[in-house]
């Protein structure tokens, strides 16, 4: 499970962790800030998936976000990579803001993978989604607040238009 975890992390869903768009209530929209972006789309565990414990459950539907969260944030630097536009200076510039910022988390992925992979920084078998959550803190904490950032730009943008 840890394999297809580090896949949803890294912006991809399977059978394990699915991709969902969700409404969200006026209160829950307060809650996140006025992010549209953030109240859409959440990556969680298939509910069909039984396996875990509930408790379990929230613990990874909480990390796998994170994937969400990355995959929303490189989408708006796939998309406009090609588009020019009157803001083209500030996307760009904050484009390649992101991309920094979501070069380090992929590189972080891929040295939990390999501490994985060579069994000297994880032991496979004895590893916590909690001990993974320690690991993702810094990107827990700026990947939300990158989206709301990126909501109020792109929405200050369309209200110019």
């Amino acid at each position: 499970m840890l394999r297809e975890l580090l896949l949803a992390l890294h912006g991809h869903t399977g059978d394990v962790f699915i991709k969902e768009v969700v409404e969200v209530t006026p209160d829950q929209n307060v809650t996140l800030g006025k992010s549209t972006v953030l109240s859409k789309l959440v990556f969680k565990i298939d509910p069909k998936f039984s396996l875990i414990h509930p408790s379990e459950r929230q613990v990874y539907d909480r990390l796998v976000q994170l994937g969400c969260y990355y995959f929303q944030l490189k989408e708006f630097s796939d998309l406009y990579s090609s588009k020019v536009d009157s803001y083209s200076l500030y996307i760009n510039a904050l484009k390649l803001g992101f991309a920094n910022i979501l070069e380090g988390y992929e590189e972080l992925i891929v040295k939990v993978e390999d501490g994985f992979l060579s069994g000297k920084d994880f032991d496979y078998g004895s590893t916590t989604v909690s001990y993974l959550m320690g690991i993702f803190t810094h990107y827990r904490i700026i990947f939300p607040d990158l989206l709301i950032f990126l909501d109020s730009v792109l929405s200050e943008k369309n209200e110019m238009l």
